[in-house]
This record gives structure tokens, sequence and C-alpha cells, in this order.
């Protein structure tokens, strides 16, 4: 899965959007509470603005299966400038670049790396694939458009399933 995953639930084993942090982590009890309480955080949106935007699959809230859209992450100064939802998009490009550094590092030549999410400049650490389909001509059809256009984004190895 090229996406942070969402594999926490509450006492009613419905999915929640971010998981407590763990006992080890470097936040305190009382920052928690007040991040999880709090009408607007440190960016200027609403708490669950981004989980029910209206053309979100399956009518279900976003956070269902991954980490909530307004879940924000922490640079190395902890400012926590990054949010989920302008982000999202880059976690397969930046997952893949972190596993080509590193396997370029151990084995010294250039690594076959096949992910299902691409941003801008993905062709330079890895390839893509596209997907799951049905294996209908009209799957076969969107499959030949979809290898075409990763060609002209830069992404030359590309395919799908059929």
């Amino acid at each position: 899965m090229n996406e942070p995953s969402n594999s926490c639930k509450n006492a009613t084993g419905a999915y929640i959007g971010e998981c407590p942090p763990t006992e080890a982590a470097e936040i305190s009890q009382t920052q928690i509470n007040k991040n999880v309480s709090c009408d607007k955080n440190q960016l200027g949106f609403s708490v669950g603005e981004f989980d029910n935007l209206q053309f979100s699959p399956g009518g279900e809230p976003l956070y269902t299966r991954t980490i909530s859209m307004d879940a924000y992450h922490y640079d190395a100064d902890k400012n926590g400038t990054f949010v989920q939802y302008n982000t999202h998009s880059l976690f397969g490009t930046t997952e893949t670049m972190a596993t080509n550094t590193c396997i370029k590092s151990i084995l010294n030549r250039r690594p076959l790396i096949i992910s299902r999410d691409s941003f801008v400049g993905h062709g330079v650490f890895g390839s893509v694939w596209t997907g799951d389909n049905k294996a209908t001509l009209e799957d076969l059809m969107l499959s030949i458009n979809q290898v075409m256009n990763f060609n002209m984004f830069g992404i030359p190895f590309t395919g799908g399933d059929i």
C-alpha cells in the first residue's frame, strides 16, 4: 500500500482518523488532549474539514483505511506544518525515493521499484503499476492511455494487469 494506512478503531470498532501516539512518543498527554479537543488547529482549518468532502470514495469519510486528511505531520523542528490533505499524493513518491536511495547504497546498482502511487519526479526513482482492473475491453483501452500518459510524464516503465 502506497499510503499511510489507518488500522485504528474506537471502542465501537469504527475506524478513527488518527491513532493516539504510543507511550514512547515525545509528546505529552496534555498535548494529545489539546490536539484532539481543539476546534481549530494551528494551521487554521476546522478539525475534520477534509474528511467529509463530497467526492469521497464510497461516500465514507476519507480517514477510512487511511489517516485523517486533516492530520498534520511534524518537520524536523516539530512545527506540524504539513497537512495530510496537502501531502497525501507525495507519500508513494517519497517512499520510492527512500527505497531507491537505500537500495543504491547497499547494492551499488540501480534498483527496479514498482509503485502504485506517483507524483511529479517519480520516474527518476521508480516505475508505476497502473493497478488492478476487470480485464475488459474498456480497461484495455484505458491502460493504453495510462501507459502513454505516464511515458509523456517521464515514467518510461509503466504497466497494468492486462
